[in-house]
């Protein structure tokens, strides 16, 4: 169970992070840019190598960067798409 959290919380970061670098959210001069990229490459690393089953505090911490990228998908594309005046 716990690595199937894991593993999606990856996924999620992978893609978070992409989403964020390539559609330009943040400047990519800037020091964010050189941390969401190192961030992505690591979950892509974590996604890639078979590993033990992770610890309780590392699923629980990937979680919530997980979520929280959702969360800002949600407040800035989906709310855009379907206009604010629909919620």
């Amino acid at each position: 169970m716990l690595s199937n959290l894991n593993t999606l919380a990856d996924f999620v970061i992978l893609i978070g992070s992409l989403w964020i670098l390539l559609t330009s959210k943040i400047s990519t001069r800037t020091g964010a840019s050189l941390v969401l990229s190192i961030i992505g490459m690591s979950s892509l690393g974590n996604l890639v190598i078979a590993h033990d089953c992770p610890g309780l505090t590392q699923v629980s911490l990937k979680l919530g960067v997980a979520i929280a990228i959702a969360y800002a998908w949600y407040r800035i594309e989906f709310r855009n798409l379907f206009g604010k005046r629909a919620w």
